[in-house]
Parts: C-alpha cells; structure tokens; sequence
C-alpha cells in the first residue's frame, strides 16, 4: 500500500499545532487558507511533514476561524464515533466557547454520545454557553449514571439558570465550616483589593478559560492566598462591584475567580461565582468548573455597601479558609481572614468556629 503523501505547513500552522512545540502563539485572526489547513490537521485525513497535535487544530478553529468555518469540523469531529475521545472533548469546548445558535444546536444534538467522557463535557459546554432551550433539553435527560457526568449535567442546568435569571435549578447547597485559627505554622496570609481599570483590562487580555457568557467589568477586585495571587472579574451587568443592589433582584453568574500562573503569563479561570437571592439575604457558592462547590456564604446590605461571609465547605481536600468583610462600591475591608496553608486529608480534622 502507498504511503500518502505528505503535506508541508505555514510556518503559522506549524508553531500552532506540531507537536514537539513547548511553547505556541497566540492564535489571532486565521486567513482562509490556514483555516483550511487546520481543517485537514483536526480531521486527520492527511501526514504532515512533522508530527501534529490535532486537537490542537480544534482549538485553533475555535479561537480563529469565523464560526460559519468552525463550527461544521468541529461537529464532524464531535459526531465521530471513531475519533478519538480526545478530539471529540476538544470539540465540544470549542464549541462551547463559540457559543453561537449553532454552535448550541449541534452540541444540543450529542447529548446522548456514548462516551460518557465526552458526554460530560457536552453538559460542560452546553453550561457555558447554553440558553433556556438547552435548559429545557437537559432537564428531560435522565441522570447518568456516570457520577462526574451526572454532577456536570446539574452544574449546567443551573448555570443556565444563573446566567438567564431563572427559578432554578440550582447547585447542592454545602454546608459550610467557618474557621478559628490554628497554629501559627498552619496558616498563610490572605489579602483582598481592587485593580485599578488598566490593570482590569490588562488581567482580562491574558485570561484563559471560560466567562460562562457574562461580559466582564472594567473593574475587578485582587485576592491573595499565601503565595496565590488571583483576579475576580464582575459580571459587567451588576456594575463594576460586587456590592450591587441588583444581587437581590434575581440569580447571577455573578463573577469568575481565575488563578495568575507563575511568571504572570497568563490568568486561567478556576471557579465561578453563583449568587441568588435567599430572604433578605444574598447567598453565594464558588465552584470548581467540573461542578464541585468548593466555598459557600452569605451576603446582606450594609450601609454602606454589603457585608459578607465566605468559608470553605465540607469535602474531603478542602482549603480551610473563612474571609469575612464589607464591600463599599469598589473598596474592600476584610474584617476576617483564616487561611490554612494546606490542604485537609479526608478524615482529617481543623479547628471549626
């Protein structure tokens, strides 16, 4: 049998997606003729003078290429029983960070795939950007039996709630464990602040990962754990605080926590921060993007501004931690904070308040 022949790439197209490189681009804008090469690299229908990546090739078209050109490979790829699973992962998250009408169709359409991996992250895709529509679809599914698929699916359905202001679902409440200090050598220091508009824009132009289709404020505010430094972007429809009136008025996503890689190359998002009203409270859960809440409390006005409570829940590997403060428009005071500087084994025991 002949060999096929092989294909030669752009220099653009080769740093993006072979295979031996430590180090890529950033993806920009793709011409015609690079979307088409990407094409072939993600459906693997041809060698290539050096060993390619294709899911990489997904991705690129995802972040690239003009929907119309992106979203028919990546729902050929999705749809391929024979593909491998990690290809039709990487489709379906490009497909969710398209989120287009069509891009929702088409992941609407695999909701029953096979493989439960890629299932999953069918749920996940669908959560980040999916509209009362895919709400309606997921709620006639019943439960998978696969545990991560089944927390994905749940977590989806309420950030679609979250995002749209509906009357849930929402996440499993947690109940939370708010912390006393141990000893000295247990714990870590943990700040709170804002960033001025241009370092907002300047965190928000390296971040990676999911907005969960809220448009970010100009404004966010800066956290520190020990030696963790993390930004926390506002859903720009409350304002440019966290202190806004209108957390009461009905659900939110109301903001991302997203982690500074080291060397500050770039600003990956974590968890996603869910309000929604509770009596004349505010209640609040921070979770993990595989559906986990990982930190739970309460907010409530203050005049001036809103005071609030956050701790860590209870779960095996949790990062004790209990922040108490007010918010005052852009301002912070933190009244409050214990942080633990490890992790708690499962059946490990912290000192609780």
């Amino acid at each position: 049998m002949a060999a096929r022949r092989q294909r030669r790439l752009t220099p653009k197209i080769r740093e993006l997606v072979a295979a031996d490189r430590q180090s890529r681009p950033q993806v920009g804008r793709l011409t015609a003729a690079q979307a088409d090469q990407l094409k072939v690299v993600a459906r693997r229908r041809q060698d290539f003078e050096v060993p390619v990546d294709p899911p990489r090739a997904i991705t690129a078209l995802a972040e690239g290429a003009a929907p119309k050109v992106a979203v028919p490979v990546l729902k050929a790829v999705l749809a391929d029983g024979r593909a491998p699973s990690v290809d039709r992962i990487t489709a379906a998250r490009g497909l969710g960070r398209i989120g287009t009408p069509q891009a929702e169709r088409t992941l609407l359409q695999n909701l029953n795939v096979r493989d439960q991996r890629v299932r999953q992250e069918v749920f996940a895709a669908l959560g980040i950007a999916g509209g009362p529509a895919a709400a309606r679809a997921l709620a006639r599914l019943s439960p998978p039996r696969d545990r991560d698929a089944r927390r994905q699916l749940l977590f989806a359905r309420a950030l679609i709630a979250h995002r749209h202001g509906l009357d849930g679902p929402f996440v499993r409440e947690a109940r939370p464990v708010e912390r006393r200090p141990g000893r000295r050598a247990e714990m870590t220091e943990l700040s709170m602040g804002t960033r001025t508009a241009r370092a907002t824009a300047a965190a928000r132009g390296r971040l990676r990962g999911p907005t969960y289709g809220i448009d970010l404020a100009d404004r966010a505010y800066t956290l520190r754990c020990g030696p963790a430094e993390w930004t926390v972007f506002v859903n720009r429809e409350l304002g440019r605080s966290l202190a806004s009136p209108a957390l009461l008025e009905r659900p939110w996503i109301a903001g991302i926590l997203a982690q500074w890689l080291p060397e500050r190359e770039a600003v990956t998002t974590r968890f996603v921060m869910l309000t929604r009203p509770q009596g004349a409270q505010i209640h609040v859960d921070v979770v993990r993007r595989d559906g986990e809440v990982v930190y739970t409390g309460t907010a409530r006005p203050a005049r001036p501004g809103v005071a609030f409570t956050i701790t860590d829940v209870e779960r095996p590997g949790t990062a004790p931690l209990t922040i108490a403060g007010r918010l005052r428009g852009t301002a912070v005071e933190v009244d409050t904070a214990v942080a633990f500087a490890g992790r708690v084994a499962q059946g490990s025991t912290l000192p609780a308040a």
